[in-house]
């Protein structure tokens, strides 16, 4: 701070303070605002500012019209109001700048969409994410600026349907549209207005109708999410020209019949999500070209859409080992409550893996120990279908359940491992939807299978296990006395009828000492 006490505010160009945990006063030449604070008019004494970087501080006060009624050369703006910063400038005000950067997120600017910002006619970024604007997306918008790229107005209560027309002009651009209250189609024709767009996410909205085959036709894209609308009819079968496409999300919609092969002979694809749709097919052969998939979700989700009472169910069948033999690079593998048959894959190479859930289908055959060498496995729900043999010893030995994993600023501080965003998980007997916590979850489900012999000692080796459930008839011998040393244990299940009466208390008795 102390070198900062001497500089000349007015000839100031840039000042970025975001993403920090400051807190204190700033110099008083440094324009007089506070990082604990009011952020003072003084701001707008620095004239030649260029770039005013604000995001991620615990900001207080209020935002008005004076902070910036002398910042004529500012061109890029960022700042959220995560904490006590209000902003209040009257839907008419005339900003003094012409932006070409704006990045506004979790502030009260609505309800009704900022008339001021038709103003920023040069505008290439804008983001105004979380913002409470409950209106429709002006026609004005969309023609702001030739220069157009990046565009955010997730978060927010957007109604109306989307335009006939967006254009684009800029390689790469991006488009997000999410958690809005879009309705309608999406035009027929989006596709060929998009041709350089790199991603498109427009989740959670109340979309209608099918996904147009135009889609096809945005040669560059590379994030395509459409999840959680009420889209209807088939995944159409043209892909081959999306060559830059990596991830899909086209789950919790309505869409059915088959599964697109198509899909897996892009040769970038890597996130895969169809999950909660009215899917069928045998995919024994489609899955075979998925080589560079790194994460595949087809669960049978069963769960009801936002917006919408309709169970969607996929009924997706084919032999599981055979079909993922070459998926060498899985970090999550999700096939639940399908009919997909065959054993376990037992690929040796799978380093990454870290959530397995293969639940409610007919899988036959033995847990092949290639399992307890992941490193990252900390999702394992295999209950429910028709595995047999014992329960390999070397489970203790799975890596993540041994450590505590904790979360740092919202950032999962114990692996560098990518985990999904969103997951339904079969808890204490119900379902239940995860977000950001999911790497916190640990859970191994092995219940309701025709395992036979002793419940293994090593189990006592998973310090941090939370939620274990080994519920099966043919399990005999005594649960070890040491359970105790499961510490973050929440949720077990031990349940069977040839355990004696003497052992069942047993394990209940130090179960109670944990928890």
């Amino acid at each position: 701070m102390e070198a900062l006490s001497g500089c000349n505010n007015r000839t100031l160009m840039t000042s970025d303070l975001g993403s920090n945990k400051l807190s204190g006063n700033l110099p008083d030449s440094l324009g007089q605002f506070k990082f604990d604070g009011m952020i003072l008019e003084g701001i707008g004494q620095l004239t030649e500012l260029n770039a005013l970087r604000l995001y991620g501080n615990s900001w207080n006060g209020v935002i008005t019209e004076n902070n910036f009624k002398n910042l004529t050369r500012l061109n890029y703006l960022s700042f959220s109001c995560t904490s006590n910063l209000l902003v209040n400038v009257r839907q008419d005000w005339i900003p003094p700048f012409s932006i070409y950067t704006m990045a506004i997120s979790d502030c009260h600017l609505g309800p009704a969409f900022p008339s001021w910002l038709r103003t920023q006619e040069e505008i290439s970024e804008l983001a105004l994410s979380n913002a409470e604007i409950s209106d429709t997306i002006p026609d004005w918008l969309w023609g702001l600026s030739p220069w157009r790229w990046w565009l955010d107005l997730s978060g927010n209560q957007l109604r109306g349907e989307l335009p006939k027309s967006i254009h684009v002009n800029q390689t790469g651009a991006l488009i997000d549209l999410g958690f809005n209250r879009l309705e309608g189609p999406i035009p027929i024709n989006f596709g060929q207005e998009l041709p350089i767009l790199r991603s498109l996410a427009l989740s959670q909205n109340h979309l209608t109708g099918s996904i147009p085959p135009s889609i096809n036709k945005i040669r560059d894209l590379s994030f395509l999410d459409l999840s959680n609308n009420h889209l209807t009819g088939e995944i159409p079968s043209q892909w081959q020209r999306l060559e830059q496409l990596t991830v899909v999300d086209l789950s919790n919609n309505r869409l059915s019949d088959g599964f697109p092969s198509s899909l897996c002979s892009l040769p970038f694809l890597g996130g895969l999500k169809l999950s909660g749709n009215n899917l069928s097919g045998d995919l024994s052969i489609a899955l075979q070209n998925c080589a560079n998939i790194y994460a595949l979700d087809l669960d049978n989700a069963k769960n009801l859409l936002q917006h919408a009472q309709l169970v969607n169910s996929n009924n997706l069948l084919g032999e599981v080992s055979t079909s993922l033999h070459n998926c060498s690079g899985l970090f999550l593998l999700d096939l639940g409550e399908n009919r997909f048959l065959g054993t376990i894959p037992s690929a040796e190479n799978v380093f990454y893996l870290s959530f397995l859930r293969l639940r409610v289908n007919v899988l036959t055959g033995k847990i092949p120990e290639e399992l307890c060498q992941f490193p990252n496995l900390y999702i394992l729900d295999l209950a429910r279908n028709n595995l047999s043999g014992s329960i390999p010893r070397c489970i203790g030995n799975l890596i993540k359940f041994k450590y505590k994993a904790t979360l740092s600023d919202g950032t999962l501080s114990t692996t560098q491992i990518p985990s999904p965003d969103h997951m339904e998980l079969v808890l204490k007997g119900r379902e239940y939807e995860y977000t950001n916590i999911i790497p916190l979850v640990d859970l191994i489900d092995l219940s309701s299978n025709n395992f036979t012999g002793e419940i293994p000692e090593e189990i006592r080796k998973l310090s941090f296990q939370g939620t274990l459930n080994l519920s099966l008839k043919q399990l005999t011998g005594k649960i070890t006395d040491n359970i105790g040393s499961l510490q973050q244990l929440e949720t077990r299940d031990f349940s069977r009828p040839s355990i004696s009466n003497h052992d069942s208390f047993a394990f209940f008795e130090s179960f109670e000492r944990v928890i």
